[in-house]
């Protein structure tokens, strides 16, 4: 079997889409999982912090390594609920400020609890 993480992003309208997934392949088939989505200003703001981490993703599909699409993952849940672009921005900066522990930490909060994870990052770091 072999996995990787994928990034797509799409055009809807005159707006972009980033679409996170999960890939696994093997014996002729393909699994794929999305794991976050975010369009408009949020997307806005994932471009942002994926040419802050010097990610190339004007067209898409794009192969992330693991520690790329973690860190895109945490950023793209905390987004998912932030109310407006100022406090978003807030977050996406705290998780680019984040050690790669915290990443990984929230990164299974997120996947284990899911919106009650979400809430405590962004109550803790906006």
């Amino acid at each position: 079997m072999v996995w990787s993480h994928r990034l797509t992003i799409r055009r809807k309208g005159s707006q972009k889409q980033y679409i996170l997934r999960l890939v696994v392949s093997g014996k002729g088939n393909k699994l794929r999982v999305i794991l976050a989505r975010t369009e408009g200003w949020k997307a806005r703001l994932i471009s942002k912090f994926l040419r802050a981490n010097k990610t190339k993703a004007e067209t898409g599909p794009i192969e992330l390594a693991e520690g790329e699409a973690i860190r895109l993952y945490v950023a793209m849940k905390a987004l998912a609920r932030s109310p407006n672009m100022e406090k978003g921005a807030i977050l996406v900066d705290a998780v680019e400020s984040m050690t790669d522990e915290e990443v990984h930490f929230w990164a299974w909060k997120l996947l284990d609890m899911g919106a009650k994870a979400s809430a405590a990052l962004r109550r803790l770091y906006s």
